[in-house]
């Protein structure tokens, strides 16, 4: 994932494998959520592309497996994932960040 400017040049590189990332979102302060799909994670990442946070969650009832849309609420700071099941089915989880 790159950062390029209107002319093409790159001004920020995230080097880390992102499988499938479906989704992202960002904040006021310009930090970028991605949803890595394949590799079951949520990346919360400064605005340089450098990753700040890994959201992974496989305990309890909720497991973080597939996550294909993510939204932000900043006021709230709440993280809302839609994320396919094992069964084919959809479900939508919600994460506070705070």
């Amino acid at each position: 994932m790159s950062e390029v400017d209107g002319n093409g040049k790159m001004l920020a590189e995230f080097t880390d494998v992102l499988w499938w990332p479906h989704h992202l979102s960002t904040d006021t302060e310009l930090n970028v959520l991605v949803a890595d799909y394949r590799n079951h994670r949520i990346l919360l990442m400064n605005s340089e592309l450098e990753e700040q946070r890994c959201f992974v969650c496989t305990t309890g009832q909720v497991t973080l497996r597939y996550p294909r849309r993510i939204y932000y609420n900043e006021p709230s700071s709440q993280l809302s994932v839609v994320r396919n099941c094992d069964d084919s089915s959809s479900t939508i989880s919600l994460f506070s960040l705070r």
